[in-house]
């Protein structure tokens, strides 16, 4: 006998499970478009335990009779597709013919199905390497497949699996897509017997976001419009909506691309869309966007990718460009909009808070900001009835003052910083003589240095200081940081948040840490939590502290100071030298420069 042979079906089946079936979402995902390729109008998906127990998928399609049924779960058997030509032109979500038997070789697969024109259905049971047991049986038209025990025949595979709940936030965040996808369909999804979302159908896509993602989101929305100076495209339609100039996330994690209602993760179009906003936010933010994007199936290949959530297009350039030409001429009428409203709104003098280059000028008042820390130079207003007096500012950013609390004094330092003040150097760097040469100190990056590693200490000992808010603050999460907070929760508790569960998926903001004002705290929840993850930590890890006070503390503003007060100075650079790594900000940013004596004397070639 030779040492190559045929493999079963079975064994083949599992293998190709590997690429398809990569957790209990990827099983979601292939029979939810089943069911939107059989036409269906209502879709309603259940599963339990995160999917690894059980999962159901109910749909109102054509249904199929005995025959087909059987032949459904043969490999490559497919009704999308009949010859290779038809690659090239895929309008369908399925064509490999791969998806049902290679879930029904990895679980207790059952199927029931029936043709709106026939009175009795057909019901198939397979579990594992077992032969299957066909059997008519009543059930509505449609189809309905239950997916139990997923992965009992191959034990190894569910190791890789993560915790109920991450699974489930991964289930739940994918209906989520497909409901906003296709608001002519009704979906219901319901998660270990509660409802989570029945979304009924709807002609209004914006009404179907704030269904499934919440009001807040929505509100955060402005519809894509259309440029009157763009070349039209006959095929190429752009719809959607995106965030208001000004509003930015920390990650990508809320920028969504549809291409023919399929979601889908390209390069070509997170370019695009973040380039359009390039102006428009904050640097090293992302955009919130839901972007639809309908192009001749012949001019974009989806078979690229095992789980086909990445797409290939003839053209990318032209995708790019049109896409971009939109988005910034819906940018630009928004900008206007708020210039107008604002120009019509009479102005009332007032006293800036501090005296700082970044303070916004009159026609960006009513732009919105990123999430910023209180800056260190002043103390803010706070929610607190009958807040007392302001006190005057110090004549540099004091990294101890905070929004709610007097300062504390300096931690422990060395007995002295032999260190003259020279001068103010172009009315940002404070220059210095000391006993080694010249230092020129940059005091943004030194007052992010001084206030890491004092907030580090606080996380550490459990000592952050909290401001109770008068009234709190609603958060509304996707299900994936709904996670993410649940599992770092004692972290945030530590940096003086007091976040309590209101419900699934939404919490209420009681308390913050009294070194941020107010109206930032509800932002700054999200940015963390999206820093977090990013980064992928687990919630004993000790770099998430770490992560968060660095995160918190890049945020901060910083303004230009112009004083020339050397006990100020003296005593930044003191604290500064204080510090355990005084050489750079915890973004690796340096915070002085220093040239000894030496080198002076070799650049003036008195070396000799």
């Amino acid at each position: 006998m030779g040492r190559i042979q045929q493999l079963s079906d079975h064994v083949a089946n599992q293998i190709a499970a590997g690429e398809v079936v990569e957790r209990p979402a990827s099983v979601v995902k292939e029979l939810v478009e089943n069911a939107i390729d059989a036409g269906a109008r209502s879709i309603e998906i259940e599963f339990r335990i995160g999917g690894k127990r059980y999962i159901r998928i109910t749909d109102d399609g054509w249904g199929m009779d005995r025959e087909d049924a059987m032949l459904s779960l043969q490999r490559h058997a497919t009704s999308k597709i009949s010859t290779a030509k038809d690659l090239l032109a895929l309008s369908s979500f399925g064509f490999r013919g791969e998806a049902l038997p290679s879930i029904a070789s990895v679980s207790k697969f059952t199927l029931k199905t029936r043709l709106h024109s026939n009175e009795l259905g057909t019901e198939i049971l397979i579990d594992g390497a077992a032969p299957p047991i066909v059997k008519d049986c009543g059930t509505h038209p449609g189809t309905t497949i239950e997916v139990a025990r997923l992965f009992h025949t191959v034990p190894a595979r569910r190791k890789f699996l993560k915790t109920d709940r991450t699974e489930a936030a991964h289930i739940i965040q994918l209906c989520r897509l497909f409901a906003v996808a296709h608001p002519e369909i009704a979906f219901s999804l319901i998660e270990d017997g509660n409802l989570r979302f029945r979304s009924p159908i709807t002609q209004d896509r914006l009404l179907r976001i704030e269904e499934i993602f919440g009001t807040q989101v929505a509100r955060e929305l402005i519809p894509i419009q259309r440029s009157p100076d763009a070349e039209s495209v006959d095929s190429i339609q752009i719809s959607g909506f995106i965030g208001r100039p000004g509003l930015g996330r920390t990650t990508r994690a809320e920028m969504y691309q549809f291409v023919n209602l399929r979601p889908i993760e390209s390069k070509v179009l997170h370019y695009a869309i973040t380039e359009s906003f390039h102006t428009y936010i904050p640097k090293g933010r992302h955009p919130l966007s839901f972007i639809f994007l309908d192009v001749d199936p012949k001019t974009v290949d989806v078979n690229v990718h095992p789980a086909k959530r990445e797409v290939r297009f003839r053209d990318e350039s032209q995708i790019r460009q049109h896409l971009m030409e939109q988005l910034l001429h819906t940018l630009r009428e928004a900008s206007e909009t708020v210039l107008k409203r604002a120009q019509s709104v009479p102005t009332i003098q007032r006293l800036p808070i501090l005296p700082s280059p970044h303070q916004p000028n009159e026609n960006t008042s009513t732009r919105s900001e990123p999430i910023r820390t209180t800056p260190l130079i002043a103390p803010a207003a706070s929610v607190r009835p009958n807040p007392p007096p302001p006190k005057a500012a110090p004549s540099i950013p004091s990294p101890e003052t905070t929004a709610s609390q007097p300062p504390k004094p300096p931690p422990l330092t060395p007995p002295s910083l032999n260190w003259t003040f020279i001068s103010l150097f172009h009315d940002r760097f404070p220059l210095f003589e000391t006993p080694d040469g010249t230092v020129i100190l940059y005091p943004p990056a030194a007052q992010r240095r001084i206030r890491y590693e004092k907030m580090l200490r606080e996380l550490e000992d459990n000592a952050s200081q909290s401001q109770n808010l008068l009234f709190p603050q609603s958060l509304e999460l996707d299900p994936i940081a709904a996670n993410t907070l649940e599992c770092h929760l004692d972290s945030f508790a530590k940096m003086g948040f007091q976040i309590d569960p209101f419900g699934r998926d939404f919490y209420r903001i009681h308390a913050i840490p009294a070194w941020i004002e107010p109206e930032h705290g509800l932002s700054l929840v999200r940015d963390l939590l999206d820093k977090i993850r990013e980064n992928g930590l687990k919630p004993k890890e000790n770099t998430t502290n770490e992560l968060l006070a660095r995160f918190t503390v890049e945020q901060s503003i910083h303004p230009r100071v112009s004083s020339v007060d050397k006990t100020a100075w003296l005593q930044l650079a003191t604290e500064l030298m204080a510090c355990k790594q005084p050489l750079s900000d915890p973004s690796g940013r340096p915070t002085f420069f220093e040239m000894q004596h030496r080198e002076w004397d070799k650049r003036l070639g008195l070396d000799t």
